[in-house]
């Protein structure tokens, strides 16, 4: 049974920090991680925290990393360094 981690969660969310920072065209992606009531969440912001362009709400730590790589992996692909 996968058992539900709420880490530092205090009724609202709390930034953790960052995983990946990246530029493309002298623009900056950011992936900030955030407690959650239901664990962990990932936000992909372009140039400010107002431009979220992907999000996901992960249980687990090992889906916290998971979805760190392969999002990083997908945008270097698309040229971001």
């Amino acid at each position: 049974m996968d058992v539900l981690q709420r880490p530092n969660w205090r009724g609202s969310p709390v930034e953790l920090g960052e995983l990946f920072i990246l530029t493309r065209n002298g623009r900056t992606a950011t992936c900030k991680l955030r407690s959650h009531q239901f664990g962990w969440e990932l936000r992909v912001f372009i140039e400010s925290q107002l431009d979220v362009v992907q999000m996901k709400v992960c249980r687990n730590q090992d889906d916290v990393l998971t979805t760190g790589e392969r999002w990083k992996a997908a945008m270097t692909e698309r040229g971001w360094r």
